[in-house]
């Protein structure tokens, strides 16, 4: 079901959505903001105990701290700036990184592919480790894989919502949802469970 239906309108046949079924808990509450304008509604859905109703809440205190200590907290946009310089350097002693991550992504793409399916080998992913974290800055399209995964998961959700009319997402439809995110999301998320196991391996 991962790899088929291809298109988001035979996913949704294929799900379906039986609107007479309701859960005997609601595992989530909504809530919206100016029912009365439509164009401006906003839909909140939190996870809540099904069996108190309540939702889940962590609450961390922290000490405040002055103002005068927020270049200790937080980055300057120059040192934004100068990270991104330095990742640039670093990324630039390891352009061969960019054809073994190529390698590894087109294989993940393949159908019914698993972690051990993935072109990536422990000898090159050690001989390219001082480049770890930099796979995005080495492979620019990454950034593109993230950026369609995010628009296939909006798009679902302005479909199944008819292009924002307010109602509440039944179960059926957060099914639809979660299936378009594994589908455009899941060569990235086998990549990435290969460079975990090989993670492991080196920091034994």
């Amino acid at each position: 079901i991962l790899n088929e239906p291809t298109s988001f309108l035979e996913l949704v046949e294929l799900v379906g959505r039986d609107t007479s079924r309701r859960p005997e808990h609601n595992t989530v509450k909504s809530s919206c903001i100016k029912k009365e304008d439509i164009l401006r509604t906003k839909a909140v859905r939190f996870a809540t105990n099904a069996a108190t109703n309540r939702v889940w809440c962590l609450v961390r205190t922290f000490k405040k701290e002055p103002k005068s200590k927020k270049c200790v907290l937080w980055w300057s946009d120059e040192d934004m700036a100068a990270r991104s310089e330095e990742d640039s350097e670093i990324a630039a002693n390891f352009e061969d990184y960019e054809a073994v991550l190529q390698d590894a992504f087109e294989s993940a793409e393949k159908r019914q592919s698993k972690v051990e399916d993935v072109h990536l080998s422990f000898e090159d992913f050690e001989a390219y480790h001082d480049a770890r974290g930099l796979e995005a800055d080495l492979y620019p399209t990454i950034a593109g894989r993230v950026r369609l995964h995010r628009e296939a998961v909006l798009a679902a959700q302005n479909t199944l919502l008819r292009g924002g009319s307010f109602r509440e997402l039944e179960d059926a439809d957060l099914t639809i949802i979660r299936l378009q995110s594994i589908k455009f999301s899941r060569p990235s998320q086998l990549v990435a469970s290969k460079i975990g196991v090989f993670d492991q391996q080196i920091h034994r």
